[in-house]
């Protein structure tokens, strides 16, 4: 009896062990990673890019877009990826805000590119929302928040108009998770400094929209879907602190006002 009564114990620790090992797996996580295809992301990418675009006006200027371009070049040279990972698009809008959509598709305001008092300031953005790209996250925030089998039905035709520009509403108006945030700013802290750049005006400009922002949510789209920036802001610093010597060099001052007046 005694017997028994230990190999039950010892059968009902094993199962409560392996139902808690188990819940700590992340599934979604797991099962959005075997099925999420190179061809679904640029579906997907296509189709929200496509919505999002038709109410939208893209900025067309040769100058600015090729400035635009360039910059993107010169960090991806300094950091080993690929230029044509990303899809570069400037919008005209007063909203200070960027964002990223699947297959590389980088979205940038004009009304960011006001804002920033310096194109490191602005390219710290961008290296954010390229390190989204990067590191999958914009995959991930959508397999969460939307769900595969809704992302797959957009692909196959039987998706609703209405979850697309759903979806797309998620990634250009609300916050990733705070790690995924972290991770970005982390990464961007990087991609700046391969490439010789101060990222301390990164910091400056999150901060300054974060005070900015009280009252202001509607119009500092970026900074208000980016929460505790001050606190972000600080952990740039810190990741930033003691690598002075990795800056070297810092963008005229006038290429960056010549590109801010072409976006006018």
């Amino acid at each position: 009896m005694h017997r028994i009564l230990v190999q039950g114990l010892i059968l009902l620790a094993a199962f409560f062990g392996l139902f808690f090992g188990l819940k700590q797996l992340n599934w979604v996580g797991w099962f959005g990673a075997q099925t999420w295809s190179d061809t679904l992301e640029k579906e997907l990418g296509e189709i929200f890019w496509k919505a999002y675009s038709l109410e939208q006006e893209e900025i067309t200027q040769p100058e600015a877009n090729a400035m635009f371009s360039q910059w993107v070049q010169d960090l991806c040279e300094a950091n080993g990826l690929k230029h044509d990972d990303f899809k570069l698009h400037l919008l005209r809008q007063d909203e200070v805000n960027a964002f990223a959509l699947p297959d590389g598709h980088l979205v940038i305001y004009s009304g960011l590119v006001q804002k920033a008092e310096s194109a490191e300031a602005f390219l710290g953005v961008v290296c954010h929302e390229m390190a989204h790209i990067q590191l999958a996250h914009v995959k991930q925030k959508l397999i969460k928040e939307v769900g595969l089998s809704v992302l797959l039905s957009m692909v196959t035709g039987n998706g609703q108009p209405q979850a697309v520009q759903a979806a797309v509403e998620i990634l250009s108006s609300t916050a990733f998770d705070r790690e995924l945030e972290r991770e970005a700013d982390q990464q961007a802290v990087e991609y700046l400094l391969a490439a010789g750049l101060n990222p301390l005006p990164f910091a400056d400009f999150m901060e300054g929209l974060a005070e900015e922002n009280a009252g202001l949510e509607e119009y500092f789209s970026w900074i208000s879907t980016h929460p505790s920036s001050k606190e972000r802001a600080k952990e740039i610093r810190m990741k930033a602190a003691g690598r002075e010597k990795e800056v070297r060099m810092r963008l005229p001052k006038e290429d960056w006002e010549r590109f801010q007046n072409l976006l006018e």
